[in-house]
């Protein structure tokens, strides 16, 4: 298996940046899978205060919510 990543990327050289930035960020999502934290995006943290501010979630949960994803 590894040989076959290490080709892949090999290959991934010659492709068009767009799609290399693709590649990285898929990579960097099944990285983040295999990580003990996990760091939400700014729209991530948008749409808790969203909630928060819409009524949508109790304060309880957004609390949960915002100690999971706060960044360190």
């Amino acid at each position: 298996m590894i040989n076959k990543l290490k080709d892949v990327l090999d290959r991934a050289k010659d492709w068009p940046e767009e799609d290399k930035a693709e590649l990285l960020e898929i990579a960097e999502a099944i990285e983040t899978r295999h990580s003990r934290t996990y760091d939400a995006s700014e729209e991530e943290l948008r749409a808790i205060e969203d909630a928060e501010r819409s009524g949508i979630a109790n304060p309880k949960d957004i609390e949960k919510a915002f100690r999971l994803f706060r960044r360190a």
